[in-house]
């Protein structure tokens, strides 16, 4: 039987994907439940914390503009909501096991490889 609270956990999920930090009380609030109720209801439902969800989403979107564009990756860090170049590294490197730089080069070589279209 699907939890009652699904509604306000999808919409908790979806406010994430609007940008911005997350705060745990304002989110709480705005779904009208106790920020430990939605700390424990959204690792139950997603598996992960709010905040590593959230993390995980900016790492994607900092993967999606390294493999498109070529930019400064402290800027690129900055815009995607890392404190600096070393901190979106760290966290890049762990959850993806390759630095930012690597993972651009990667994708270079993988465009250079594609056959052009006819």
């Amino acid at each position: 039987r699907p939890e009652p609270a699904a509604r306000w956990l999808s919409w908790v999920r979806d406010r994430l994907h609007t940008g911005g930090a997350p705060d745990l009380r304002e989110l709480a609030a705005l779904a009208g439940v106790h920020r430990s109720h939605l700390a424990r209801s959204f690792s139950a439902r997603y598996g992960v914390s709010v905040g590593e969800y959230h993390r995980r989403l900016r790492l994607a979107a900092a993967a999606q503009r390294l493999s498109r564009a070529t930019v400064p990756l402290a800027r690129l860090a900055r815009e995607s909501g890392f404190s600096d170049q070393a901190h979106l590294t760290r966290w890049f490197t762990r959850v993806l096991g390759v630095t930012p730089g690597a993972y651009a080069r990667g994708m270079r070589d993988q465009r250079r490889a594609l056959p052009a279209p006819p």
